[in-house]
């Protein structure tokens, strides 16, 4: 009886997906959507430009206040439902499945842009830099060449989506190399670091036209006066790292970890951690060893200065001269941006899946490969979608919509933590059969809804903060709000569609959201 009211309720008894990823794998995919090495090379020099009053290791313990609790209800609610399709799977079952489909629809479509940036960041950026620093300047150049890029883009896809196809235990260790290569740079470039103020100034005066003191005076002739540590701008530090650091990828591959609660701690609190600790440390180094007036005065002085913009791996670069050492970050952060691919490919094709295998999107889309038991049907659409948005990126003006609107719609990522708060009576039998973590209590009061509450009413602010303050680089216009309503509402029709279509079939999608998916 029970099989046949599996067979009949979702795609099929069984998933079809493996649990072959171990916790270095989760870990993996939690450091992959962080991308370390990329967000170090900016944001050393871009938070001054933009806040420069900000104490930035202030921030980033201000980010704890909702990175922490934010983890922890990710974690909880992985404990409980345990099964690939992540936010969708658990909005699905505690608040409604529309609200499941809505939110995961929008989560494809923000993380599909990652396909089409992080392919062109290699081919228009890190490559050229790559095969400069190897002396290769000439081949460099020729990868400005639209149509160049456009096949080297489309290639780089194709091969992220072959490595999701094949089974996962074969990714992951590709996977491994691929992380392992990326953390190359972060700790490459703090090494560079540690060579100590003196030391810098010397070697910038060395190989700079204008030397180091001269920056500063020049700065401060064009009206640069040193910034003073203010409390509002070192608090707004922390929503824009927090786009970086509040990933949990992990999550969207539940169903397939080995050792569940041992996985995701690993690939949540330890990947996002570790990055926190990383990038933390590093803040007093950099400006320990450039100088925190330096680095204010490099941006100051603009075109003046011979490293614009002073990207961390370009400034240690110029200052040391050494091709060998350029090259090695480089190819950090080539492994940094590869990473994120095939991962963006994975998270994707696990929210379809979830949705195909409760019936609520075509069946075709749960189908796996019956060898490698990956549903290659879903990698295949998903790369098709990252081509069409490549044609977007490279040949229209509608790239910035797209951007802003995916910023501004993070604001339904709320609705999960919402979920959280709630578990505990909304879906009661779900939560007295969760492993203790997931029913802990802190004076009596379930701990997932003290951090559901926590992290949703911090999220929201963050988003406030961003959108009320376009100069940190995170504007919505009334288009990209029209369309980041629009694009919401259609995921609701969405839903409602399917619940119709399958009514015809004398099926009934809703008996699905009162189970969690078998495994």
């Amino acid at each position: 009886m029970e099989e046949k009211w599996l067979s009949e309720t979702f795609a099929r008894r069984a998933s079809g997906l493996v649990r072959s990823l171990g916790w270095w794998d989760s870990f993996g995919i939690g450091f992959g959507g962080v991308v370390l090495g990329i967000a170090m090379t900016s944001f050393y020099y871009a938070i001054p430009a933009t806040l420069p009053s900000a104490d930035m290791v202030g921030g980033l313990v201000f980010l704890l206040i909702v990175l922490v609790p934010y983890l922890t209800v990710y974690t909880q609610l992985a404990f409980a439902m345990p099964r690939s399709g992540g936010d969708y799977v658990y909005l699905s079952r505690i608040l409604h499945p529309a609200i499941g489909l809505m939110q995961s629809w929008l989560a494809v479509f923000i993380v599909a842009l990652n396909l089409p940036i992080f392919s062109d960041m290699i081919t228009s950026w890190l490559l050229p830099s790559f095969l400069t620093d190897l002396g290769y300047a000439e081949a460099a150049a020729g990868l400005s060449d639209l149509a160049v890029r456009v096949v080297i883009d489309s290639l780089i896809m194709i091969v992220c989506t072959l490595m999701i196809i094949i089974p996962l235990k074969t990714y992951a260790k590709l996977q491994t190399i691929m992380v392992v290569l990326a953390l190359i740079s972060p700790f490459v470039m703090l090494g560079a670091l540690l060579v100590g103020h003196d030391a810098f100034v010397s070697m910038w005066n060395a190989v700079s036209p204008i030397s180091y003191n001269a920056v500063i005076e020049t700065a401060k002739q064009g009206g640069y006066v040193t910034p003073t540590p203010e409390l509002t701008q070192t608090v707004m530090v922390a929503p824009i790292l927090g786009f970086y650091l509040l990933t949990i990828w992990p999550v969207h591959v539940a169903g397939e970890l080995k050792n569940v609660q041992k996985s995701i701690f690993a690939g949540l609190f330890g990947a996002v951690m570790f990055s926190w600790i990383v990038f933390t440390i590093g803040v007093p180094i950099y400006f320990g060893t450039v100088g925190f007036d330096f680095a204010n005065a490099l941006l100051a002085v603009g075109d003046k200065s011979p490293v614009t913009p002073p990207l961390l791996n370009s400034l240690i670069g110029f200052v040391y001269q050494n091709p060998a050492l350029s090259a090695v970050i480089d190819i950090g952060l080539i492994a940094a941006a590869l990473v994120v691919i095939p991962q963006s490919i994975l998270v994707i094709t696990r929210w379809i899946f979830a949705w195909a295998f409760d019936r609520v999107a075509p069946m075709k889309l749960a189908e796996v490969h019956k060898r490698y038991f990956t549903p290659y049907v879903t990698a295949i659409v998903v790369w098709i979608a990252g081509e069409f948005l490549l044609v977007v990126l490279l040949y229209t003006g509608l790239v910035g919509l797209l951007l802003n609107a995916a910023l501004g719609s993070a604001i339904a990522f709320v609705p999960t933590l919402l979920a959280g708060m709630i578990l505990p009576w909304r879906r009661r039998q779900i939560f007295d059969a969760a492993p203790a973590f997931t029913r802990a209590r802190l004076a009596g009061v379930p701990l997932i809804t003290i951090c559901g509450a926590i992290s949703g009413f911090g999220l929201i602010a963050y988003l406030i903060v961003l959108l009320a303050n376009p100069q940190l680089g995170f504007p919505v216009t009334p288009t990209s709000g029209a369309f980041m309503i629009g694009y919401l509402i259609l995921g609701i029709i969405l839903y409602y569609v399917a619940v119709a279509y399958r009514k015809t079939q004398g099926i009934d999608i809703g008996a699905a959201f009162r189970e969690i998916p078998p495994e």
